[in-house]
């Protein structure tokens, strides 16, 4: 694009083809994508380094605890380039620690160490957000639902020079985001990265082998998902059922947002390909 700095638009045509009734036009999620800093946060060659590469935010929630879990799988593996400094953020000290305890005892170690930091933070104390985002290059933000707190973190995190993961996959906080905080990311030199969770990453993978495997040229990929439940039946977390609800209502606001965005649709390629599930294959269970 000419730039250092842009915006990689992906179609989900290629990802999840049961979608492809909704207009390829409404069907993006954006990567921003900047020069990697070279020093801590945004700043540059001369800029202090800072006490943590990443945090973990929300390290005691549903899905923050397996993301702490799997990083000190991969700090304790010697997957990573030398020693990783790391922290759990959160709003309960004792929370977190019972986290980073049951982290340890999965993984049969007798604890994390002290390489592991404790930051107390509240997405209603902006202050404290700051103070967090100060301190690493990296937040890996798990509290959710995102368009009810997941702004203050992106905040945060833009404002401060650490660059933001999330694993969200509401399309209304994604482009939101994108939209408000694109240009204050650019001159900050930071990352922000959403949909980093079950919603994309399987199906970028997925399409991403196929590709290279396939002797051929890939016009369009068909995915389905097979959900098993357990002796005691299936039931949906809160989280992302609020997601789901706020995101199904709020559709019209959707539409004129991704018109402010002005993307133009990704042309098709190849045969288009029709959906194939049957009524009964959408029938969930919702538990109390």
């Amino acid at each position: 694009m000419g730039s250092d700095v842009s915006v990689v638009k992906r179609s989900q045509r290629y990802l999840h083809t049961e979608l492809q009734e909704t207009p390829v036009s409404y069907r993006y999620w954006y990567t921003w994508r900047r020069p990697l800093p070279t020093a801590a946060g945004g700043g540059g060659a001369g800029a202090p380094e800072r006490p943590y590469e990443l945090v973990v935010f929300g390290a005691s929630g549903f899905t923050g605890q397996f993301v702490v879990e799997e990083v000190a799988r991969a700090a304790g593996g010697g997957e990573l380039r030398g020693a990783l400094r790391w922290a759990v953020a959160g709003r309960r000290r004792e929370k977190l620690q019972a986290v980073l305890e049951r982290a340890a005892e999965r993984l049969g170690k007798a604890a994390l160490g002290a390489e592991v930091g404790v930051l107390l933070c509240d997405v209603g104390d902006a202050a404290s957000l700051a103070a967090a985002a100060r301190q690493t290059r990296l937040v890996l933000n798990c509290v959710g639902p995102s368009r009810f707190f997941g702004e203050p973190v992106v905040e945060a995190c833009v404002e401060n020079g650490a660059s933001c993961i999330d694993v969200s996959g509401e399309p209304r906080f994604l482009e939101g985001m994108y939209l408000q905080y694109d240009g204050t990311a650019a001159e900050k030199g930071v990352y922000v990265i959403g949909s980093c969770g079950f919603d994309s990453i399987p199906a970028d993978l997925g399409v991403l082998y196929t590709r290279d495997k396939l002797k051929g040229t890939l016009t369009a990929v068909e995915s389905f998902l097979t959900v098993q439940s357990g002796p005691e039946g299936s039931c949906v977390h809160d989280g992302t059922w609020k997601s789901a609800v706020y995101g199904l209502a709020d559709q019209d606001n959707l539409r004129k947002l991704r018109k402010r965005i002005g993307c133009a649709p990704v042309p098709v390629v190849g045969a288009k390909l029709k959906r194939r599930y049957k009524k009964q294959d959408l029938c969930f269970t919702i538990r109390n």
